[in-house]
């Protein structure tokens, strides 16, 4: 809970701050164009990579508990992943 608190108040401050001039801004623009769409095509190929494992997990003797806790994990890194995109401070 600590963390949370501390990453909400460095973005708050993050997000106050100016954005630069309007060079800056649109080089900050596509950079993050850039980033979201990098994101998303990973995303598919991981998809597809944890999906084998997942079966892998499945039919070995780990079981169905270790391929539940392995797709909780995924999910959850996934979101953090997408997150920290998302509300990065971007240029008005």
């Amino acid at each position: 809970m600590v963390g949370l608190a501390i990453a909400f108040v460095i973005y708050t401050v993050m997000s106050r701050a100016s954005d630069g001039e309007d060079k800056v801004r649109g080089i900050a623009e596509q950079i993050h164009i850039g980033a979201m769409v990098f994101m998303h095509r990973e995303y598919k190929m991981l998809l597809a990579f944890a999906a084998v494992l997942v079966v892998g997990i499945l039919v070995s003797p780990l079981g169905t508990n270790t391929a539940i806790a392995f797709i909780a994990g995924a999910v959850s890194s996934a979101t953090a992943g997408y997150w920290a995109c998302m509300l990065q401070p971007k240029p008005m």
